[in-house]
Formats: C-alpha cells, structure tokens, sequence
C-alpha cells in the first residue's frame, strides 16, 4: 500500500475512534452526569462533545480528501498531515480541557480550552488554503 494511502487510512480510523468517543462520551453527559452536575456545567460537556464531533468529521474529512484527490502538489500532502495533527491537538487541548474542567472541578482547566480552538481555527483555514493551491493547479 502506498504511503499516501497508509496516512489517509491512518486518519480515517483515528476518525472513527473518535466517533466512538463521541457516542460514549455524549451518553456519559447524558445519563452518567446529568444528574451529578448542574445544567451550566452540562452545557460544557455538551460543548466538548459537539466539538469533538466535529473535528472527528473534520479528521475522517482530511483522509477522504487525501485519498481523493491526485497531489501534484507535495506540499498539498503536507498541509493534510497538518491539519489531521492541529485538529487531533485541539482535541486533546480544548476537548479535554473542559472534560477535565467538569470532572474535576478545577475551573483552572479552562484557561488551556483557546489553545485547543486556535488549533481548531489553524486546521480549518490551513484546510481552505490546501483546497485553494489545489484548485488553482487542477
């Protein structure tokens, strides 16, 4: 299998990993929390979850592309590498940060939360700039 192909896959099943993440952790808030935490502190869970799922498209979405569309760019392939790791670290840093905020309290947590959604900002126009220098050599 070529290495274009190895990636592309690679960020498909961190995908669906993720999505399962998403079911598992939407049902938690729904069930599991709901009656532990107060509705505001739901509403951040839900966040989380709806920005996880997201991104999860977002990262299912570069391996789609990836594997879609012919690179005569090398530079096209690098910026889709790119974006998949941004996404995955917003994740991890916005994500996170307010799941960690919810179970543990620690509102603290939420100061790292605009780390993970500058990722988040960086990957979507970074996404739009690779589309664009494509587009113009099609």
């Amino acid at each position: 299998m070529f290495i274009k192909q190895k990636r592309a896959l690679r960020w498909m099943m961190i995908a669906a990993l993720n999505m399962g993440l998403v079911v598992l952790l939407g049902a938690f808030g729904a069930h599991g929390l709901r009656t532990i935490v107060d509705d505001s502190t739901l509403d951040i869970w839900e966040t989380a979850v709806l920005y996880q799922f997201f991104h999860g498209v977002g990262l299912f979405l570069i391996g789609l592309i990836s594997l879609t569309i012919q690179h005569k760019l090398q530079l096209i392939e690098r910026h889709l590498q790119l974006i998949g790791v941004l996404f995955a670290l917003g994740i991890i840093f916005f994500c996170g940060s307010l799941y960690g905020l919810v179970l543990s309290g620690v509102k603290i947590l939420g100061i790292i939360t605009p780390i993970g959604g500058a990722f988040f900002i960086m990957g979507w126009f970074l996404l739009f700039l690779a589309l664009f220098r494509y587009y113009r050599n099609i």
